[in-house]
């Protein structure tokens, strides 16, 4: 049995089918027509909802997801809030009546999804005023072929002027308990079961040996949505307390396998900011509220974001099964094209690294058709340390250049104790074309992908040597800042005091 909150009324389901989606829900068994399925695969954004949960503190968490890769049964516990459940009688909700002033909408498809986003905005600043910065966050996900956009983030900048005595959605429930109980639906022929504790979920995998895990689901749950595949046993990871815990140091970061994009986020900010910044550009603001890095290594997307970042990091992973656990090198991880050293009921505990040292340099480039929102056509992670004027600590690590995600250790043998200037990085580049052998797909060809991949350590240099070529990015607290603070070293390896901020 579930059991979660809709709009303000407790639902109690057992007899429903186990993979059913958030989305198919609302529309088929509540009636509930203003979740849109758009895409069926969480790019547009119009089949967006909220499911919030309240901190220890009492605070309430606003997480818009996609519903229409959210299995039902992650709602277990949670408050689920729709487009309908907003207003109250003819009371609009702030961002509603926004929307309305400034003329947001036109055909209305997308429009209960942009609501949903930017209410979740809303409720998490309190009813407080929000940058555009953080507007264009809630609204990467979600996309409007009518309006322009620039009525819509004129109506989130005001809604603030518009909230009542209440900042806070009236119908969440007070004091409410956080589930003991795990979350499980079943037929004779299925199972989705989100166990709480560790303990429980092996158990879980001695009973469904056969079962697939699914920590966010944002590529799992379309084999479903894309493919029409059958998934008789899930066992979602999600809920696990100790695959969602963190620590993070200055000398060491260990990351549950469960803990989201968003979570990582703010847990990375201040150690590995490069890290943070290429965050912000897998997929939308739904999409990171679900997805886990734990998912991202263990999917083995040869395109994946995260693993390139953690290979340059020396990353391990501790992995367990109901019988054993171990520790393995990520740069041991991976042996063919979607294929892993896990062994079957095996999953990934938690991934630690340790941070690059302050003498470091340290940055990640995603090359993509579009900045936000898409895949990787390569990514890119360069890291090195100059010490008297020689390359030390040499990591350069690629994705989307072959099978696998992959450090390129030839590249890093040809600067490895080599003079640090840019003829030592001529023959980096070099080692990079003799290693790599990428495909042609409908993103790149074999040839684009090559001369990006050696242009980026070009860049690279040019960025560690020249501060004038430093880039900086948009964060959504809306300062503009670097993706890291440089040791700078001039073109000859020579160290330069140059402030890092731009």
């Amino acid at each position: 049995m579930i059991r979660f909150n809709l709009n303000g009324e407790w639902r109690e389901i057992d007899e429903i089918e186990p993979s059913m989606t958030i989305l198919r829900y609302l529309r088929t068994k509540e009636g509930q027509m203003g979740t849109k399925e758009g895409c069926a695969s969480g790019d547009c954004g119009a089949c967006t909802v909220v499911l919030a949960e309240q901190t220890e503190s009492g605070t309430w968490i606003h997480r818009t997801v996609n519903s229409c890769i959210t299995l039902l049964a992650s709602a277990h516990g949670k408050v689920l809030y729709t487009s309908e459940g907003l207003h109250v009688g003819d009371q609009l909700h702030p961002v509603q009546e926004a929307m309305v002033k400034h003329h947001g909408s036109q055909c209305g498809f997308c429009t209960p999804g942009i609501v949903m986003s930017l209410t979740a905005a809303y409720e998490n600043r309190g009813g407080q005023p929000l940058s555009e910065p953080q507007v264009l966050d809630a609204l990467s996900g979600n996309l409007c072929r009518c309006t322009g956009y620039r009525p819509i983030v004129d109506a989130a900048l005001s809604a603030h002027q518009l909230c009542s005595e209440s900042t806070t959605l009236s119908f969440l429930p007070e004091g409410i308990e956080p589930p003991v109980s795990d979350a499980l639906l079943s037929t004779q022929s299925q199972v989705c079961l989100y166990p709480r504790t560790e303990a429980r979920l092996k158990e879980a995998l001695e009973q469904y040996p056969d079962a697939r895990f699914v920590a966010g689901g944002t590529d799992l749950l379309l084999e479903k949505t894309q493919q029409n595949r059958d998934l008789p046993q899930l066992i979602g990871l999600s809920s696990v307390a100790e695959l969602k815990h963190a620590k993070v140091t200055a000398e060491l970061v260990e990351i549950g396998s469960a803990v989201t994009y968003s979570d990582a986020e703010k847990l990375l900010e201040d150690v590995v900011p490069s890290f943070v910044s290429l965050m912000h550009r897998i997929g939308s603001r739904q999409i990171r509220n679900q997805g886990t890095i734990g998912g991202n290594i263990a999917n083995a997307s040869p395109i994946g974001d995260t693993p390139p970042v953690l290979l340059a990091l020396d990353a391990e992973l501790n992995l367990a099964s109901a019988a054993s656990e171990r520790q393995v090198s990520l740069n041991e991880f991976y042996f063919d094209y979607k294929k892993t050293v896990l062994q079957s009921g095996e999953y990934i505990r938690s991934i630690q690294f340790s941070p690059p040292e302050a003498d470091e340099f340290f940055t990640t480039y995603k090359v993509s058709k579009r900045f936000e929102d898409d895949i990787s056509a390569v990514l890119g992670v360069i890291r090195w340390r100059v010490k008297e004027g020689v390359f030390t600590n040499v990591r350069i690590a690629y994705g989307g250049m072959a099978a696998v995600p992959l450090r390129i250790t030839e590249a890093e043998a040809a600067m490895e104790g080599k003079k640090a200037d840019m003829t030592t990085i001529e023959e980096a580049m070099l080692a990079v074309e003799h290693a790599l052998s990428p495909m042609s797909d409908v993103r790149a060809s074999s040839f684009y992908r090559m001369q990006v991949a050696k242009n980026l350590l070009s860049k690279a240099w040019l960025e560690a040597s020249e501060p004038r070529h430093r880039v900086g990015v948009w964060n959504p607290a809306g300062e503009r800042h670097v993706e890291q603070r440089y040791p700078k070293v001039d073109q000859q390896g020579t160290s330069l005091d140059v402030g890092g901020e731009v």
